[in-house]
């Protein structure tokens, strides 16, 4: 009759861990994996399931832009895409090792994105390819500066810290850049190059300005 109301309490079942609560915390170890691990976790990957296995979380996302997987790049810098060439300036301008840069290069807006880009891999230690494919053979420049100087863009300022990195150059047939040919042969590693394209179309091929260049230069270049 007189019971003891204390052996009740200890024959009640233990409250469960709601399967939402376990799958929260496990999805927090996930999320907070050292970046050394992810690295070595991506490495078994291919392109396409490490592309996948990034859409875990932010951190994951974050770890998928290494220089290791993204050697290669071609930035498409059009008007009608120039979100997305924004979006693959900032993000792998610093990181690829080969740049190919499809330029609309009467764009205004397409120019100033090339030169973002140009400085960008000015600062990019890993690059040893640099290749300009403009849709012109020439820069626009805004009205504003037009004749204020020789290279309006400061191009040639933004191209020299990259030029002695190269093992590949070509200024796309740009006749704006075969003004330069000189200083870009200076700047350029002979013992590095192995393919130099330094030829240009003219925007009139009536009138023109004569673009010279000491032949002897080139002598150094013996990979080519």
């Amino acid at each position: 009759m007189g019971s003891d109301s204390s052996s009740s309490f200890g024959d009640c079942p233990k409250a469960k861990k709601s399967k939402t609560s376990e799958e929260a915390i496990s999805t927090s170890y996930w999320a907070h994996l050292p970046s050394v691990l992810l690295h070595d976790i991506f490495d078994l990957l291919n392109k396409e399931d490490r592309k996948n296995a990034s859409a875990v979380c932010k951190h994951w996302r974050q770890n998928l832009f290494h220089p290791k997987w993204w050697p290669t790049m071609t930035f498409k810098i059009e008007q009608n895409n120039i979100q997305k060439a924004r979006f693959y300036i900032y993000t792998f301008g610093k990181l690829v090792t080969e740049a190919r840069i499809v330029l609309n290069s009467l764009s205004i807006e397409c120019m100033e994105e090339f030169i973002n880009l140009l400085q960008l891999l000015s600062e990019n230690n890993n690059l040893k390819s640099l290749i300009v494919e403009p849709t012109h053979c020439r820069f626009e420049v805004p009205s504003k500066i037009i004749g204020s100087c020789d290279d309006p863009w400061n191009i040639m300022k933004l191209l020299r810290p990259c030029l002695p990195k190269l093992s590949t150059f070509s200024i796309g047939c740009i006749e704006d850049l075969t003004y330069f040919l000189d200083d870009i042969l200076k700047n350029l590693s002979p013992s590095k190059v192995t393919h130099l394209g330094l030829a240009s179309v003219k925007d009139d091929p009536v009138k023109y300005e004569v673009a010279y260049f000491d032949p002897e230069m080139i002598a150094p270049f013996t990979k080519l």
